[in-house]
């Protein structure tokens, strides 16, 4: 952050907004996935892919109002791919079984 020229509350307030993003948008994400037309593995993947795309972009982020838009959109879509990995590992459980089986098979 010294390179940014931030002091350390502007640093801190980056962590503070990531962790309210984050609490904020798991307890939407768990009433989005209460609903049966929505797929969870869907909502988990989509999170992931964006959790990571936005990490990837982090190097050329070089100015303060950028990272705190990271600290955000991270925050937001990192506590899907946390909080509803145990759900989508149990509605994989029956393919992860048949797949172990094919391979069991042919080995």
């Amino acid at each position: 952050m010294r390179q940014l020229n931030v002091d350390e509350w502007r640093a801190s307030l980056i962590l503070s907004v990531l962790g309210i993003s984050n609490t904020a948008s798991r307890i939407l994400t768990g009433l989005l996935v209460d609903c049966p037309r929505v797929d969870c593995m869907l909502v988990h993947n989509v999170a992931a892919v964006i959790a990571g795309t936005a990490t990837c972009l982090v190097p050329v982020l070089d100015r303060y109002e950028l990272l705190l838009m990271y600290a955000v959109v991270f925050g937001v879509f990192i506590g899907q791919s946390v909080a509803y990995g145990d759900l989508v590992i149990n509605t994989m459980k029956s393919s992860i079984l048949r797949s172990f089986v094919i391979v069991g098979f042919f080995s």
